[in-house]
């Protein structure tokens, strides 16, 4: 078979892992089939089976992307004869002449979380992907025939009502294994440490705001016996107590792990496709403070170690981190995991069609 992949528009971030990793799954699977990349630069390596053609003026804006999508891709897909079409940057292509798949991890147009505003500089970004370029996917995928590929069950169920003539199935994302790392490190495991780590992005909705907020509190009542690691660059304006963070910047995923298995994971993010930290840090057996979610609940639903907490009220972010400093949490009773899940992964789902 031969099988056109656009990913035009991914350029760094998690587009570009989404990417990664898509292009790792064919290379292991080793297959016969005709693996075609649609690109904004070469940024895979061709193999006997598998060719990248660019497309750096497309990728260029975001307007002629969506251009791309609803008038003049068409003909350059359908000049490669493929047998199937998959998207990996949330919008359908219409008009193509062959079966296709949509695989959306964009949800800022669906989360109802928060209305993003035009009006406030810091918002617009987020406001233009929420109503303007999310009209543009629906719009896309409603005039498509495409199946639509999600990485959890609360998403298929949240886009039933939206694209009620499209198939939506659920494929999570493939988490790194890690058991002869963890079993190196285990021995140095400190259970009782009072380090909190949270692996992400400086974006609002990521919400560094709760734990700032948190940590003030904690201050005010005289814990100082504690540090917040976190992934971010250090901020032209320091939080308040600003010593009681390290702000390292993009880390390695090595040491992302050792800070899963040597910190409590703090995770108020309220807007999220998956939240792949959470998934990973159950994997080191850690203690988890998530934002209480549609996704985390999914994810997180049974691990004994989990707790929740409003991700706009940084007070009982700031209770449950109390509690870990003060040794007085309570696990829940582990239940034993079950799974409706029944796509290993996007490529195997798409070549059993």
């Amino acid at each position: 078979m031969r099988i056109v992949v656009n990913d035009i528009a991914a350029s760094e971030g998690g587009a570009m892992s989404v990417l990664k990793n898509f292009y790792q799954e064919i290379i292991d699977k080793d297959d016969e089939n005709e693996w075609i990349f649609l690109l904004g630069d070469r940024y895979l390596k061709e193999t006997r089976n598998i060719k990248v053609h660019v497309f750096p003026e497309i990728k260029k804006s975001w307007i002629k992307r969506l251009m791309f999508d609803l008038i003049s891709g068409k003909k350059i897909i359908n000049e490669f004869c493929p047998d199937i079409y998959l998207s990996l940057q949330n919008t359908a292509t219409l008009g193509v002449d062959c079966k296709q798949f949509v695989f959306l991890h964009q949800v800022l147009p669906f989360q109802r979380e928060q209305n993003f505003s035009f009006l406030k500089r810091d918002q617009r970004i987020y406001a233009v992907y929420q109503k303007i370029i999310g009209k543009v996917i629906k719009l896309s995928i409603k005039n498509s025939k495409a199946t639509v590929i999600v990485q959890t069950e609360w998403l298929r169920k949240m886009l039933i009502s939206i694209f009620p003539n499209n198939l939506i199935v659920v494929v999570p994302p493939t988490v790194s294994k890690v058991s002869s790392f963890l079993k190196e490190k285990n021995q140095d495991k400190d259970v009782n440490t009072n380090m909190f780590f949270y692996p992400a992005a400086n974006l609002i909705y990521k919400n560094h705001k709760a734990i700032f907020e948190a940590v003030d509190c904690l201050v005010a009542k005289g814990h100082t016996n504690f540090k917040v690691i976190l992934t971010i660059s250090q901020p032209d304006t320091l939080p308040n107590n600003a010593g009681f963070y390290h702000f390292l910047g993009t880390i390695d995923k090595e040491r992302v792990w050792n800070y899963y298995n040597n910190s409590t994971l703090l995770f108020p993010s309220y807007i999220e496709s998956y939240g792949l930290p959470l998934k990973e840090a159950t994997q080191c057996g850690s203690i988890i403070f998530s934002a209480n979610t549609g996704v985390s609940k999914e994810i997180l639903n049974c691990y004994s170690k989990a707790f929740f907490f409003n991700p706009f009220d940084s007070n009982e972010l700031a209770d449950l981190m109390e509690m870990k400093l003060m040794n007085s949490l309570k696990f829940n009773k582990e239940i034993k995991e079950t799974s409706d899940h029944v796509n290993s992964s996007i490529s195997s789902l798409i070549l059993e069609t």
